[in-house]
C-alpha cells in the first residue's frame, strides 16, 4: 500500500512537470517579448512653429441704441394729444410728439407781458422823478453858494443862511433817494422780463417735438391723462446710431483701453466684424464685480446687417496679440506638478519641462527657450512615454500650423 502511494505520487509529479514545463517557457518568452514591445512606443510628432497668440476674452455683447430717452412733460396739465405710436419714426425738431393743455400758460404769458409793461412805466416815472430831484438839487446848490457869499459879507442873517444850507442838503438827499427808486424800478423790470421769458418757455413746452431722430419704442400715456413735470409720455431710441454693449469681469479692467482694445464678432456677417472699444465704465459694479464696455457700430454696417437693439452675439475682446513659439495643446502633458513635452533624439523620447503662456483651442505658447522653431514634439503617444523611452515615429507633420 505504501509503495503504491509512492509510485502514484511520483507519477503525478511527472505528469505535472510535463504539462507545466512548456507553459513556463512560453510565459517567460512571452514576458520577454512584451518587455521588448513596451520598450518601443509608437508616436506621432509635429514641428514647433511661430504662431500668433491673442490675449482675449469671450463675452456676450448686446446691440443697444446709443441714444435712448424717456421724453417727459416739462409742464403739468391735461395731456391733449399724443401724435405717435410705438414703432413710428420721428425726425429731430420736426415730429410733434404730444401737447399739453396750454390755456393757463397762455394766460400766464399775458399776465407776464402786462407786468413788463407796468415795470417799464415805473422805470420811466422814476427816471422823471430823478430828473426833477437833480434840478432841485442844482437850484438849492446855487442858492446855498449865494447865501455863503452874503453871510461872509454880513448881508444875510445867520438864520436865513441855515435855511438855505438845509434846503441844499435835503435836495442832495432827494437825488440819492430818486436814484435808488430808479434802480429798484429797473430791477423790477428785469424780474418782470425774466418772468415773461419763463411764461413764454412754459407755453412752448406745451408742444413737445422729437429731440433726435429715431423710432418710438414705448408710449406710456394716452390723451386725457393728467401729467406732471418730469413724467414720461413716450420713449425714443436712435435705431441708426447703435453700439455693442457687454460686461467684463473686474480682473480685466486694466487690460481694456478705449480706442485700442478690439471687439471681434466672428459670426456676424460673412467674414465677421471687427470694432474698437470706445467706452469703458469709469467704475466697477460692486455687486456684480464687472464693468461695462461699448463699441459704436458704423451706420452703414447697421443697414448692411439689419441690426436692431436687443440682438445678442458671442464676441471676443482682444487685449493684445503677439507672434511667438507655439505647439499643439495636446503635446503638453502633466508629470507631477510640472508641464512637460517630449522631443525625439536618436529614436528615444526626451522629456523637457516647459512653461506655457497664452493659448487658444488649438495651440499653446511655449516660454521655455529649450524649444525653438522647427523642433519636433510628440503629439500622439506622449502619455505612455518616460524620459529615454525608445520610440517608433509613425508620422511627422512637417507642415505649417499657422491659423
Amino acid at each position: 500500500m505504501i509503495r503504491f502511494t509512492f509510485w502514484q505520487t511520483l507519477l503525478c509529479w511527472g505528469i505535472a512537470a510535463c504539462w507545466l514545463g512548456p507553459q513556463s517557457v512560453d510565459a517567460r518568452e512571452s514576458g520577454e517579448s512584451g518587455q521588448a514591445t513596451r520598450r518601443k512606443v509608437h508616436v506621432q510628432v509635429t514641428r514647433v512653429v511661430k504662431y500668433r497668440f491673442r490675449d482675449q476674452l469671450m463675452i456676450q455683447s448686446r446691440v443697444t441704441a446709443r441714444y435712448r430717452s424717456d421724453i417727459s412733460a416739462q409742464v403739468g396739465g391735461p395731456l391733449m394729444n399724443v401724435f405717435v405710436r410705438e414703432g413710428d419714426r420721428v425726425e429731430k425738431d420736426k415730429t410733434l410728439l404730444f401737447t399739453i393743455d396750454a390755456q393757463r400758460y397762455e394766460l400766464a404769458l399775458e399776465a407776464a407781458q402786462r407786468g413788463v409793461e407796468l415795470a417799464e412805466r415805473s422805470v420811466k416815472e422814476r427816471e422823471i422823478a430823478l430828473k426833477n430831484a437833480q434840478l432841485q438839487f442844482e437850484q438849492a446848490q446855487r442858492d446855498f453858494k449865494r447865501a455863503q457869499a452874503l453871510l461872509e459879507g454880513k448881508a444875510m442873517p445867520r438864520q436865513q443862511f441855515e435855511h438855505s444850507e438845509m434846503a441844499f442838503k435835503l435836495a442832495e438827499v432827494g437825488v440819492k433817494h430818486a436814484q435808488s427808486l430808479v434802480s429798484l424800478a429797473q430791477a423790477q423790470l428785469a424780474q418782470s422780463r425774466a418772468q415773461l421769458k419763463l411764461a413764454a418757455k412754459n407755453l412752448r413746452d406745451c408742444r413737445v417735438t422729437a429731440p433726435f431722430s429715431g423710432v418710438v419704442s414705448k408710449r406710456f400715456l394716452d390723451p386725457g391723462a393728467n401729467v406732471g413735470p418730469g413724467q414720461p409720455v413716450v420713449q425714443l431710441l436712435s435705431d441708426s446710431e447703435l453700439e455693442f454693449e457687454g460686461y467684463v469681469p473686474q480682473e480685466s479692467y486694466s487690460k481694456v483701453q478705449a480706442g485700442k482694445t478690439r471687439l471681434l464678432l466672428p459670426k456676424l456677417g460673412e467674414k465677421g466684424v471687427e470694432l474698437r472699444i470706445d467706452f469703458r465704465d469709469p467704475v466697477v459694479d460692486q455687486g456684480l464685480r464687472n464693468f461695462r464696455v461699448k463699441a459704436g457700430i458704423p451706420a452703414e454696417l447697421v443697414k448692411q446687417l439689419s441690426l436692431a437693439p436687443g440682438m445678442e452675439f458671442q464676441s471676443i475682446l482682444v487685449f493684445s496679440e503677439r507672434e511667438t513659439v507655439g505647439i499643439p495643446r495636446q503635446a503638453v502633458v502633466r508629470r507631477g506638478t510640472d508641464d512637460v513635452v517630449f522631443t525625439i533624439s536618436q529614436n528615444r523620447a526626451k522629456q523637457i519641462k516647459v512653461k506655457t503662456g497664452l493659448y487658444d483651442d488649438r495651440m499653446v505658447e511655449v516660454l521655455t527657450p529649450a524649444l525653438s522653431e522647427g523642433a519636433l514634439v510628440v503629439t500622439v503617444g506622449q502619455s505612455f512615454l518616460e524620459d529615454g523611452t525608445e520610440v517608433v515615429v509613425d508620422h511627422a507633420d512637417k507642415g505649417d500650423v499657422r491659423p
